[in-house]
């Protein structure tokens, strides 16, 4: 479903991303492990078009998009959650999820939508009209997939979707993002034990 191609991305002089080639399959779960600073969240941004690659290509089903611009490729089906969630805090929760589905018309489906993503998360349920500021960390992660949930993904691409969170939470979050069925790729994913 997605491929990358001997994509290279700098950061000026700086060589960020190196011949990186891999698939990503429909359905997949895949996570891509490595220290600080060895390119996973450059790897999310390249793919996203938040960087451009000097050379090297993206494929979304057969389609390149490493030349798109980053709303084009949200359209597309990528969707990214950022390291840090940035949630809009002043917002509520509703409102948040709201923000997700920008891109979408179909009023029905989003409040549809809207419905399944709080059922996927109950801790969200009873809090739909309290600001996402106010929410734990925990919380604050669940809104944050919800909002990209909502744009409808066909990748849905996560950074550090671990952090700060506590063994347990860690544990009900990737068997939620694993009954989704759609393309998962997990950045910077920390060690967890049973």
């Amino acid at each position: 479903m997605l491929r990358y191609e001997g994509v290279n991305t700098f950061y000026g002089p700086i060589h960020a991303l190196k011949d990186v080639t891999f698939e990503v399959p429909r359905g997949s779960l895949v996570a891509v492990l490595g220290a600080n600073g060895a390119g996973k969240t450059t790897l999310m941004n390249t793919t996203s078009g938040l960087i451009r690659p000097r050379s090297g290509q993206i494929l979304l089903d057969g389609t390149r998009i490493d030349r798109l611009p980053p709303e084009r490729i949200v359209r597309l089906g990528v969707t990214q959650v950022p390291e840090g969630r940035q949630l809009f805090p002043d917002l509520t929760v509703a409102e948040n999820l709201r923000m997700g589905a920008y891109a979408r018309r179909d009023g029905r489906t989003i409040r549809e939508d809207q419905a399944e993503v709080l059922n996927r998360f109950p801790a969200l349920r009873g809090r739909t009209r309290q600001l996402a500021g106010t929410l734990s960390g925990g919380e604050q992660q669940m809104l944050a997939i919800g909002r990209a949930l909502m744009a409808r993904p066909r990748v849905l691409l996560l950074d550090e979707p671990s952090l700060g969170l506590s063994p347990l939470l860690v544990r009900q979050l990737f068997a939620s993002l694993a009954a989704l069925g759609i393309a998962t790729s997990v950045l910077g994913l920390k060690p967890v034990r049973s």
